[in-house]
């Protein structure tokens, strides 16, 4: 199993008390590179020092921003299949979705991918004065192997729709209700289909230009 947690040095640069727990809820999704799991609160005894970090998650290294506050998100996981092994592949356009307890789903995208970063290096823990996602996993088994970063920048605020959870099945021949006659309108339908992140599926409006927008297709 690959060493995943961030060092002791980057865990102690991390502390900021306007900083708090990631609340239960929270999901990271990469379409692209089959990335689709739970986000909960990682512990630095249990990932940093013990290094059990658990599988199937991702974490939300403490003292690090909330998604969606305004600050940085340091979001870690295993280089296992089904975590986050695919990171290895991302590109800069990547585009990464977070939904949140609330319904919202908040979309980035990748903007720097660094493949070698030492693992004493605490620049990438420090908060930023904007809204910003650092996902990190390793490169190997060791603590002292790089670990893989990749910086992601806010692209796209949607709200959910709101209402009981949809079940997608019954809902894969639905239409939007909103008018798709012109360009404009076609951009905001696909805006708002997007976001529709449930039960580990994507749900997006056909992303080909040669396509009706109102047509849906499953990603």
């Amino acid at each position: 199993m690959f060493a995943t947690a961030p060092s002791a040095s980057l865990i102690a640069a991390s502390a900021t008390p306007a900083s708090g727990s990631i609340p239960d809820g929270y999901r990271i999704q990469i379409p692209r590179l089959a990335i689709d799991l739970p986000i909960a609160e990682g512990d630095v005894q249990r990932d940093t020092v013990d290094q059990q970090t658990p599988e199937n998650f991702a974490f939300h290294l403490p003292g690090t921003g909330i998604p969606g506050k305004g600050s940085n998100s340091y979001i870690y996981s295993h280089a296992r299949r089904g975590m986050f092994l695919s990171l290895w592949n991302a590109v800069e356009g990547d585009d990464v979705w977070i939904s949140t307890p609330d319904r919202s789903a908040l979309h980035y995208v990748v903007s720097e991918v660094h493949p070698r970063v030492p693992p004493a290096d605490v620049v990438w823990v420090q908060p930023t004065p904007a809204e910003r996602l650092t996902l990190q996993t390793s490169t190997g088994p060791n603590r002292e192997d790089p670990r893989f970063v990749v910086i992601a920048l806010p692209r796209l605020w949607a709200a959910w729709i709101p209402g009981p959870p949809i079940n997608i099945r019954e809902q894969a021949s639905a239409r939007p209700a909103w008018p798709v006659s012109d360009g404009a309108s076609c951009r905001h339908a696909r805006q708002r289909l997007e976001p529709r992140l449930l039960d580990g599926r994507a749900w997006s409006g056909e992303r080909s230009r040669t396509r009706a927008c109102s047509s849906l297709a499953w990603r």
